[in-house]
This record gives structure tokens, C-alpha cells and sequence, in this order.
């Protein structure tokens, strides 16, 4: 009986010392989720995000692409939606902006918040397609109506199509909502 239970006690010291090392580090971590649970997509999508912010961008892709094409992508939160966000953001900061906007305009009609069509806004001002940034902006400030940074991006739009009016207004409404929000004039250019 003795035997037994150190034989029982040795193991469980074992595996605890197993479990230790995966709670080390966060990617470790991520890691022996993805690992043991396959096919759920939070598990990659947060590998994606450990692998983004240490700038291991291809990781970081391979995951998000892994999440994006798992079947378990449902509300309240769509881990596809994220994970094309995510592609967008990378893309986006390797100035390939006609693969980011595609990313961005699959995670936005998926699921639209503020930061993928703020991004996807912010492309389609620098590729000529303010009309476009302009309506979506719009339709976003309708759910989100005192979000400084759309309220700021939707003025950059107007500036840019030259409606100085329009774009001072949401200047000092992005202002009067985030003290820290630029302040800015319309001159048009």
C-alpha cells in the first residue's frame, strides 16, 4: 500500500513539473492549447497574437490563417473576424495594401468594429477611395456615434474631398470625446 502511494505521489510530482514548464511562457502556453485542442479557434488566435507582437510575422500569419479556416468560428465572438483583422494589420505594416484591404473587408463585413474599419478606412483614403472610407466611417459612427477615432478619421475623409465644414465638426467632436485626439484645420491640399 505504501509503494502504491508514492508510486502515485511520484507520478503526480511529475506531471506537475510537466505542467510547470508549459506555464513558463505564454507562448508555451498557446502552444499546448493549440496542441490539445486542435480544432478551437481561441487557441490559435492567441498563438497568432504571441507570435504578432514578437514580430514572427509569418507564425503569426500561419495561425491566424489556421483560425480563420476553422469551422468554429461562431458568435458572440468571431475568431475569423479577428484573425482577418490581424492579416490586415500585418499586411498593412508591410505595405501590401491591396492584400490588407481584402483581409479587412472580409473581418469588417463578418463582424464591424472600430479597429478593422478604421484600418480598412485608412487604406482606401491612401489608394484614392475616400468616397468609400467616407461611407463606411459613416455607417460605423452610426452604431459607434462619439468613438473619437472614427470621428477623426470620418474629418480626414471630409478634408480630403474638401468639405472643411463637415470636417471640423468631427475634428472637435473627436476633440470634445478624447482630449488627446489631434486638433486639427481643414487645408485642403
Amino acid at each position: 500500500m505504501i509503494k502504491v502511494a508514492i508510486l502515485i505521489l511520484a507520478l503526480m510530482a511529475y506531471a506537475t513539473q510537466e505542467r510547470h514548464k508549459v506555464w513558463q511562457s505564454e507562448g508555451a502556453l498557446w502552444e499546448d492549447i493549440v496542441a490539445k485542442s486542435p480544432l478551437k479557434p481561441r487557441g490559435h488566435l492567441n498563438l497568432g497574437n504571441f507570435y504578432f507582437a514578437r514580430g514572427h510575422l509569418d507564425k503569426a500569419i500561419q495561425k491566424y490563417v489556421d483560425t480563420a479556416n476553422l469551422k468554429d468560428n461562431r458568435p458572440p465572438f468571431h475568431y475569423r473576424s479577428a484573425a482577418l483583422s490581424n492579416i490586415g494589420a500585418i499586411f498593412i505594416g508591410q505595405r501590401r495594401y491591396a492584400e490588407a484591404e481584402k483581409m479587412l473587408e472580409m473581418s469588417v463585413a463578418e463582424e464591424p468594429s472600430v479597429a478593422p474599419a478604421i484600418n480598412l478606412a485608412v487604406i482606401q483614403m491612401r489608394t484614392g477611395k475616400v468616397d468609400k472610407a467616407l461611407a463606411l466611417l459613416t455607417k460605423m459612427l452610426d452604431k459607434e456615434p462619439s468613438e473619437p477615432s472614427l470621428l477623426f478619421n470620418r474629418a480626414e475623409a471630409y478634408r480630403l474631398l474638401g468639405r472643411c465644414a463637415e470636417a471640423e465638426v468631427d475634428y472637435l467632436a473627436a476633440y470634445r470625446e478624447n482630449p488627446d485626439s489631434p486638433v486639427r484645420t481643414c487645408d485642403v491640399q
